[in-house]
């Protein structure tokens, strides 16, 4: 379940800067499990954390000049030491919630405990995607922004879709 919840909210992160218009430009937007179309090439979850290649999608979908890509650039490689961190610090959590002996005296404060560690990640992903996305937006024109935004909102549909299982 952390695993699931941390890969959305990354992918939610790097989702909301770098890849905004690729729901937009290509009606296939999600084809086959943990796979996204854009730019025509698929792109998998583990292919998120590339700055350079993220930047180039980016550079493609809302026309963005040399300073826009260098400076988001900058900001996303910046950002990946913090991603990949809170995202292996998760994957630790969620390992120690599966290790827990239910017939331990001690699993009700354990799973407490983790719980609390598990909700304080969420707070700091929640906190680290807004932070990186303001920063992205403060690089871009307001047209650019605009079409961020509602490119955005189509993906967020998407992934809440596959979560549920509803068709495209």
């Amino acid at each position: 379940m952390m695993k699931k919840f941390l890969a959305a909210t990354t992918a939610a992160i790097i989702c909301t800067v770098a890849v905004p218009c690729a729901n937009a430009q290509d009606a296939e937007a999600h084809e086959g499990r943990h796979q996204m179309r854009g730019a025509g090439h698929r792109m998998n979850h583990d292919e998120f954390g590339d700055p350079d290649r993220l930047v180039k999608m980016m550079t493609r979908h809302l026309d963005l000049d040399e300073t826009q890509s260098q400076a988001i650039g900058n900001i996303l490689v910046a950002a990946k030491p913090e991603i990949d961190a809170l995202r292996q610090r998760a994957e630790q959590s969620r390992s120690a919630v599966q290790a827990l002996d239910v017939d331990d005296p001690d699993y009700g404060s354990d799973l407490q405990n983790l719980s609390t560690e598990i909700g304080a990640l969420t707070s700091e992903a929640t906190l680290l995607h807004g932070r990186v996305r303001a920063d992205v937006y403060a690089q871009l024109t307001q047209e650019q922004r605009t079409r961020a935004t509602d490119a955005h909102g189509g993906m967020r549909g998407s992934f809440r879709r596959h979560r549920m299982g509803e068709p495209e």
